[in-house]
């Protein structure tokens, strides 16, 4: 009778450790469904204000268009430098002047 008894006390606190489990994913789930919908709300959101900005950039080319530009401003390497700086520079390096 001791067995039997020590073999129900352990599958009931087994059974309540298994509920507890339950009830604690649960609230995980819940909680993780709210935060995934509210981040597909702002993903469309933030979608539908990148559409408005594309729209309304007067037909700029957006970042990344350009096939010169360089960097995250869009910059190409000869936006600073004047042409005269250029030369000199590859007379330098190539030991020829070119003026």
């Amino acid at each position: 009778r001791a067995a039997q008894r020590a073999f129900r006390e352990r599958k009931e606190k087994h059974l309540k450790d298994l509920e507890t489990k339950l009830n604690t994913l649960q609230q995980q789930s819940m909680s993780l469904d709210s935060e995934n919908e509210r981040l597909r709300k702002e993903l469309a959101r933030m979608a539908t204000e990148n559409e408005v900005l594309r729209a309304s950039s007067n037909g700029q080319p957006s970042l990344g268009e350009d096939e010169d530009s360089f960097g995250p401003l869009g910059y190409t390497p000869g936006d600073f430098v004047s042409k005269k700086e250029t030369k000199a520079r590859k007379a330098q390096m190539f030991g020829t002047l070119h003026t």
